[in-house]
């Protein structure tokens, strides 16, 4: 007869209170700040996105890449076009031969539906665009210029001016640090260097997990007991601060409660500098479910009722799945088991049936969503 246990803290609100609030990266760029991390994520994708208009019909057109790739994007009434200068314009702006930025990911039917479209210049030329995308090296503030290392080790030095833009939370040349990540669009100029057109990056993020021990509404700050350690750690929270519980009912730091356990993600400070809360999820810690097992891994089958998969372990475990089990993925796409597919990685919380059955209270769908 196995012991039921509680999970530790960090996984009950992993599988339970945050299915479907990724505390990542990620979930801070789709933030509610205009200026925060989903221009940056948006830029990333549309990387791959430059290219020259060749063909146009009714509700789609095709871009040529440099390297001669073509892709086809579908627009609807959510696509919007705009030029450098964000003015907005349509579809009838479009024309033979113009170079674009398209934004525009890839559906499971291998669709691609353009959600933005750049209109570059008429004069635009491609062979002038430099770029990198890396660590920040080095800042230099009385110069106006930073370095960065890309992945492959190589630095490039850009300098900025009031025309470069800065994304991802930045303001301007004074935010950007060491060790960030960052993403640079430049020209190059007629004397060889590189002035940056577009930089963005994102300062680091930290996960902490505990214990809420103090809520101060005028210092708009919180107290976390943290899990690992037991030192207390304070958080500010601002009009950018983003709250979740296990069923949304968390809106501000009024919500919150002493004694409800909660993780937080915040952005680095400086030792000298209070972490501002970027997002707060928490519940009580008597409402947290309680699993015999979390079990991690990729799906391997989908059945009747039932869904298999190859653990981190090496291990092969087969869930049941009744009325009861909840399914949470992001944006929501994986509402049920007939939504489960091969592929898809999961962290499964589950009640032990015996001889190594088990059933499915929770799936998590972490992995393989289009």
């Amino acid at each position: 007869m196995s012991k039921k246990i509680l999970i530790p803290i960090v996984s009950v609100l992993i599988v339970a209170l945050l299915a479907g609030v990724w505390v990542s990266s990620e979930a801070l760029a789709q933030s509610n700040n205009p200026d925060g991390g989903g221009r940056l994520k948006r830029l990333l994708a549309a990387r791959r996105g430059l290219g020259q208009v060749t063909t146009i019909g009714e509700d789609q057109f095709t871009v040529e890449k440099r390297n001669g790739e073509t892709f086809t994007f579908l627009v609807n009434d959510e696509t919007r076009f705009f030029d450098k200068d964000r003015t907005e314009l349509g579809f009838e702006d479009l024309a033979i031969s113009r170079w674009v930025l398209v934004v525009g990911p890839e559906n499971e039917a291998g669709d691609r539906t353009a959600r933005l479209v750049v209109m570059l210049p008429e004069d635009f030329d491609p062979n002038n665009l430099a770029g990198a995308l890396g660590r920040i090296i080095a800042v230099d503030q009385a110069a106006q210029q930073f370095s960065l290392e890309n992945r492959q080790g190589e630095q490039k030095t850009f300098d900025v001016n009031e025309d470069t833009r800065f994304i991802g939370g930045l303001d301007d040349l004074s935010d950007l640090q060491v060790d960030m990540p960052a993403l640079v669009k430049a020209l190059e100029q007629t004397d060889g260097s590189l002035l940056a057109q577009v930089v963005g990056a994102r300062r680091s993020v930290k996960r902490y997990t505990g214990e809420i021990t103090a809520i101060d509404e005028v210092a708009h700050s919180l107290t976390l007991q943290l899990r690992r350690g037991g030192e207390e750690m304070t958080f500010t929270v601002d009009e950018n601060t983003r709250f979740r519980g296990k069923e949304g009912e968390l809106t501000g730091l009024g919500d919150l409660k002493v004694g409800m356990v909660a993780i937080v993600a915040a952005q680095d400070a400086s030792s000298s500098e209070t972490p501002i809360a970027r997002l707060v999820a928490a519940d009580d810690r008597d409402q947290l479910p309680k699993f015999d097992k979390r079990i991690g891994g990729r799906v391997t089958s989908v059945g009747n009722n039932k869904f298999t998969i190859r653990a981190r372990d090496g291990g092969t475990y087969t869930f049941q799945v009744t009325g009861s089990t909840t399914f949470r993925s992001r944006a929501g796409q994986v509402q049920g088991l007939d939504d489960l597919k091969e592929g898809m990685g999961v962290l499964v919380g589950a009640k032990e049936l015996g001889n190594g059955h088990f059933q499915a209270e929770l799936v998590l769908v972490l992995k393989g969503i289009r």
